[in-house]
């Protein structure tokens, strides 16, 4: 069971497939684009860079994903480590993703910080992944636990399990850290309960006071 926590704790973030029909299938997948939020010049370039980000998330390009992803986040956690997990689940043989939608919610005003600037980001994800393994949550009890366990993660709402085509559905509202300094490329962050106690050890001070000056309650993991 720890093994699928970890697997449905990482697939919003990375996905996962065993062929590379699949892996081209999620290539193709498009970020759903019926944003109408009006941007200025900054938050329309944070756009630019979230929306390679997430093709990056779709294409499990591990090399890519870790490039765009705030760097001192791999002071606490092992960039290796990281990577092995990508491929833990690239290579799955136990469950697959069918499909990967992400939709760009909302884009907060850009702040400023000595280093640069910083803003937050709400994306709403959609995931359908399907059970390979007919040894699986083959049984009533086991869908039961497998039910209680996601819908303890991501809300009773957002999680649809169909027996019969071994499917799960997973809807998810997402919020990202996004952080750019010296005007180069942005790179991103969680912002959930889990990265937040990381984020004393890894963030500069100055955009720490200004998240608690702001009062951001802390979005759920």
């Amino acid at each position: 069971m720890k093994y699928f926590a970890l697997i449905f704790s990482m697939v919003l973030l990375i996905g996962c497939h065993n062929n590379d029909a699949v892996k081209e299938k999620l290539i193709q997948t498009k970020i759903v684009d019926d944003f109408n939020q009006t941007l200025d010049k900054k938050q329309t370039k944070l756009k630019e860079d979230l929306e390679l980000y997430l093709i990056q998330i779709q294409s499990l390009d591990a090399d890519n994903i870790i490039s765009m992803t705030y760097p001192k986040l791999f002071i606490p956690i092992n960039k290796d480590l990281f990577r092995e997990y990508i491929n833990i689940l690239i290579s799955s043989s136990d469950i697959d993703i069918s499909s990967f939608n992400a939709k760009i919610k909302h884009i907060d005003a850009v702040h400023s910080f000595k280093e640069g600037h910083f803003a937050t980001i709400q994306y709403q994800s959609d995931i359908n992944l399907t059970f390979l393994n007919p040894e699986l949550y083959s049984d009533d009890v086991s869908i039961n636990v497998l039910k209680d366990l996601l819908h303890r993660q991501y809300g009773k709402e957002n999680i649809k399990i169909n027996t019969i085509t071994r499917s799960i559905s997973i809807k998810k509202m997402e919020t990202l850290l996004a952080i750019q300094t010296n005007n180069n490329q942005w790179k991103f962050l969680g912002d959930n309960a889990e990265y937040r106690r990381l984020y004393p050890r890894i963030l500069p001070e100055d955009i720490l006071e200004k998240i608690n000056k702001k009062g951001d309650k802390c979005p759920k993991s």
